[in-house]
């Protein structure tokens, strides 16, 4: 995969940094707040953004439909900090229908969530094993 500039929005800083590690052949930026992420997306171009679906300033979907009229063209995987399977299945709908082009569960280890941004990008199903008897990893896209 090529190089890209990604933009990791989410309000905890230590989130962020442990994305931006799993992410180090990657150009990223790293912001804690939706206003922030607005700013960046007003100085910065993005191949792809990652934000959480929840926020502390502005809801986090609202930040989605921001960031991606702000950005049409990037890439935007939401991140879904929901354990319960139904409302993580609400929340990857809600995040698809306010833009996001995927959504991923913030519980997925380091490979699936490159395999995650990899079949974002590209815009193509994932093909991901279950991590053992109990699958972690899930795509969500419309």
């Amino acid at each position: 995969m090529k190089r890209l500039s990604i933009l990791i929005a989410d309000r905890t800083p230590e989130f962020c940094a442990h994305v931006a590690r799993w992410l180090r052949e990657h150009d990223t930026t790293c912001v804690q707040s939706t206003t922030e992420a607005l700013s960046a997306a007003n100085l910065l171009h993005f191949d792809v953004i990652v934000s959480a679906t929840s926020g502390d300033d502005v809801s986090g979907l609202d930040s989605i439909r921001s960031l991606k009229r702000r950005q049409p063209w990037t890439r935007l995987l939401a991140v879904v900090g929901e354990t319960d399977e139904d409302r993580v299945r609400r929340e990857f709908n809600r995040a698809i229908r306010a833009g996001a082009d995927a959504a991923v569960k913030r519980t997925i280890n380091e490979r699936q969530f490159l395999l995650a941004l990899r079949a974002c990008w590209h815009d193509v199903p994932p093909s991901c094993e279950p991590a053992g008897a109990r699958t972690t990893f899930t795509l969500s896209r419309v």
